[in-house]
């Protein structure tokens, strides 16, 4: 199959002028898709149940416009198996006298930048045959590079557990420059069909104000240039405020937008419906339609016929009116979470603090502080404790609860290549110095699976849950919060807060390894190849050098003497 034809189809869209680029009017079936994350199946059955695939998968909607809303990629088990059969359909709904329009979402952007960390495995492999043996080559000398020859073996299973076959054909792939990357570039980021814009992420009257060609030039350049503006996180791609804020304080902004791009209505993606069911908002003016089908929701699509809105559910054939949501939305999201380690540690260390809220929790004090800065709104969590040791304890039993172990405990699962604890820094708040944690929004804790008999939310992450007991032994924390016991459910990753009182004297790891909470039953003994490693070599050096300053020699010392025996414990279940 030749694809440079389909890319041709594209580019002339792209670069013709007029006020109607990205405007078309007229048409009498529209068919709206939020993240599909390369569930090829989900997308299939959705096709060919509303009539536009049949079942050879050519395209059979004549006329009708598809309006893929970003995110095709990332999270699922056929990125290039999505993007082979919507780049074929563009050219054949086209000479049919219909359309298929790919809305760039921010994990197009995350893989145009390289960014490869919502890739599965499957995805991956998917890309095997396109991968240049010299490139892994490369990869693996520059990864082993200082290393002795006594740990080839392991160092040779971490490179292959960190980049999987086809890791270097699908970063080239997407590059600006590869067969699919420099095809995504010629995609736009809003388009207005009937009136109504459809776009990824959401948009703020600045971004509007700029119209459909301003919005599409100003992505694209900044797609290719590979910088990011300070109020990228605000843009068509990433911006969450029309789906998550109180409507009472989102109302006149998303009025300007409809005003300034002459629209009826906004149709966005990217965070997924609490429901799992197509939404609307503000009396209609806004539908949601990410209903989170990649990880485990019934798939849905949002139809226009003759302009009025229904959802489609593919599994049963019933069509339904969009579900209201009720007017206060949830405002702080959990958009963090794709943002980058060094760049939240920036925002915590500087950005101010709007308000603060502070609160107890049994015999914990802290504060829940609105941080702002250069456009972006996050909240995070201040902790200041710093219990003085018992001086007539017992050395083994020494274990006060301070601050500097919630800093610790983040330095050390980043140098083990974890992100299972929230990104934390030191601070000065008010006169008093603590640690800062971005606060997990779109978290649920323990707590809340247990009260509501939530358990399947944690089927298949049984290895993540032993990596989390693994880290809590290595820790030595005892006393965590149930509510510090978290799941990012998009995401399918385990977090855990809530380290003050971490880093004791004492060695013993044993009673951390069990094998259930609750009736849920995990291998907490299950390393995978690079967390091993990682472990294994982890010296006290290196330890001294990056907690010094938090723990004191024993602290480390007992933290070597509890990596010993997680290894030596471990390694007799074999």
């Amino acid at each position: 199959m030749v694809f440079l034809s389909v890319a041709c189809i594209a580019g002339p869209a792209f670069a013709t002028e007029g006020p109607s680029r990205w405007e078309w009017d007229g048409v009498e079936r529209v068919v709206s898709v939020g993240d599909v994350h390369g569930s090829l199946d989900n997308l299939i059955l959705i096709l060919k149940s509303s009539g536009l695939l049949d079942g050879n998968l050519a395209w059979t909607g004549g006329a009708s416009h598809l309006v893929l809303n970003g995110d095709l990629i990332d999270n699922g088990s056929s990125d290039r198996g999505v993007l082979d059969l919507v780049r074929r359909l563009q050219s054949e709904a086209e000479a049919a006298g219909g359309r298929v329009h790919v809305v760039l979402g921010n994990h197009e952007a995350l893989n145009l930048d390289g960014n490869l960390r919502y890739v599965s495995k499957e995805s991956f492999a998917e890309f095997a045959d396109l991968e240049k043996p010299s490139h892994r080559t490369k990869a693996w000398t520059a990864f082993k590079r200082g290393y002795g020859r006594h740990l080839i073996l392991q160092l040779r299973r971490a490179f292959n557990e960190q980049h999987p076959p086809g890791y270097f054909g699908r970063l080239d792939a997407l590059a600006p420059d590869g067969e699919y990357g420099s095809w995504l570039l010629l995609q736009p980021a809003a388009i207005k069909i009937n009136g109504i814009v459809f776009v990824h992420g959401g948009l703020t009257p600045k971004y509007a104000a700029k119209g459909l060609n301003g919005i599409n030039e100003e992505v694209h350049r900044t797609l290719h240039s590979g910088a990011r503006p300070n109020d990228w996180n605000q843009g068509p791609l990433w911006y969450r405020g029309n789906s998550l804020q109180n409507e009472r304080i989102e109302r006149v902004p998303l009025a300007q937008v409809l005003e300034s791009l002459q629209a009826r209505a906004l149709v966005v993606a990217h965070t997924p419906t609490g429901s799992g069911h197509v939404t609307s908002r503000f009396n209609g003016t806004l539908y949601r339609t990410d209903v989170g089908m990649a990880y485990g929701a019934r798939p849905q699509a949002l139809v226009f016929e003759q302009e009025e809105p229904l959802v489609f559910d593919p599994t049963t054939s019933v069509r339904s009116r969009p579900v209201l949501e009720a007017p206060q939305g949830e405002h702080w999201s959990g958009f963090h979470t794709e943002l980058e380690d060094e760049f939240l540690e920036k925002f915590l260390t500087k950005a101010k603090v709007v308000k603060r809220h502070d609160l107890q929790r049994g015999s914990r004090n802290f504060s829940l502080l609105e941080l702002h800065t250069d456009g972006l709104d996050l909240r995070a969590i201040f902790q200041f404790v710093e219990e003085k040791p018992a001086t007539s304890a017992p050395p083994e039993s020494v274990n006060p609860r301070r601050y500097q172990h919630e800093v610790a405990a983040y330095r050390l699962s980043r140098e083990l290549g974890l992100d299972i604890v929230p990104v934390t820094v030191l601070r000065e708040i008010d006169g008093k110095q603590g640690a800062i944690s971005i606060w997990p929004e779109a978290a649920i804790d323990l707590p809340y699976i247990r009260d509501h008999g939530q358990w399947q939310l944690l089927r298949g992450l049984e290895s993540r849950v032993g990596t989390a007991r693994i880290f809590t032994a290595l820790v030595g924390t005892r006393d965590r919060a149930d509510g510090a016991k978290m799941l990012l459910p998009p995401e399918r990753r385990i977090l855990v807060a809530d380290n003050s009182k971490g880093f004791p004297l004492n060695p013993d790891v044993e009673d951390f390894l069990v094998t259930e909470i609750e009736g849920f039953r995990f291998d907490p003994c299950a390393l995978d190849a690079g967390l091993e490693f990682k472990l294994r070599t982890l010296k006290a050096d290196r330890l001294t050098t990056l907690l010094g300053g938090l723990l004191s020699i024993e602290q480390i010392e007992a933290l070597v003497q509890r990596r010993n025996r997680l290894i030596s414990s471990c390694a007799s279940r074999d």
